[in-house]
């Protein structure tokens, strides 16, 4: 399942993903489309661990999205069509040539970030004639640069991934804390620690999505302390609590992924 990342609050948008072709698995989490008719639409992003590269068809332009820490809000106050790709971090490095700790705006022009080198790419998405054409252009690119991340940060996040708390990572890792610390930030753009909470919380996130849990058994399943720790970090990060997302995921189709 694809991390939730953001929630439509107000308003309404049509949504469509796509799976990534099976050789792009550890570089690209998903491809996605967003259409906004009726603005203003008001949406909160949630934390992920993930980058995006947001297409903005009508104005054939594109930006790189920052990593996020904390939950966001955010207005579309006009229509728009987005086409979008949500990379696995490291991936984004070495695709974009620029580590992540560089990124300090919440939004970065593509154009400006290449020197111009994506502008071809840019302009051949937003005059593609359909979705379907978008995707193979997208994937077109990413097979050619499948990247290189450094082992140490493969196999920090493989633990992470796993449950594994941070002191066991970095041994995992082959790296001393102060080094992990560095290569994070360089790779994921976060410290290890702040990408742990977030793996932590998506999963339980996760576990909500397909049914009613009991809350107490879900904490205890995805990691936390306790119950109250867990709805703490799920309200820090989503805006919501265990129960009000649940609720949310039984109610609206308007939630979605981007």
């Amino acid at each position: 399942m694809t991390p939730l990342s953001i929630v439509i609050l107000e308003g309404s948008a049509k949504t469509q993903s796509w799976s990534p072709d099976p050789r792009l698995e550890d570089r690209v989490i998903s491809l996605w489309a967003l259409e906004v008719k009726h603005a203003p639409v008001r949406f909160r992003t949630v934390p992920d661990g993930q980058i995006d590269l947001i297409f903005n068809l009508d104005s054939a332009s594109a930006h790189v999205t920052a990593p996020v820490r904390e939950t966001r809000e955010f207005v579309h106050d006009r229509p728009v069509r987005l086409f979008g790709a949500s990379l696995a971090s490291p991936y984004a490095v070495e695709l974009l040539g620029h580590p992540l700790n560089n990124f300090g705006a919440e939004w970065t022009d593509l154009s400006v970030l290449t020197s111009g080198a994506a502008d071809d790419w840019i302009s051949a998405v937003a005059m593609a004639p359909n979705a379907a054409a978008r995707v193979a252009l997208a994937e077109a690119v990413f097979l050619a640069r499948p990247g290189a991340t450094d082992p140490r940060v493969t196999r920090a996040l493989g633990e992470l991934g796993k449950g594994s708390p941070v002191t066991r990572t970095g041994k995992a890792s082959g790296a001393s804390e102060r080094t992990l610390g560095r290569l994070f930030h360089h790779w994921v753009g976060m410290p290890p620690k702040t990408f742990s909470r977030i793996l932590r919380v998506q999963n339980a996130v996760a576990h909500l999505r397909t049914g009613p849990v009991p809350l107490k058994q879900l904490a205890a399943d995805a990691g936390f302390a306790d119950q109250a720790h867990m709805n703490r970090e799920i309200l820090a990060m989503t805006g919501m609590t265990p129960g009000e997302l649940a609720d949310l995921f039984k109610a609206s189709a308007d939630l979605f992924k981007i």
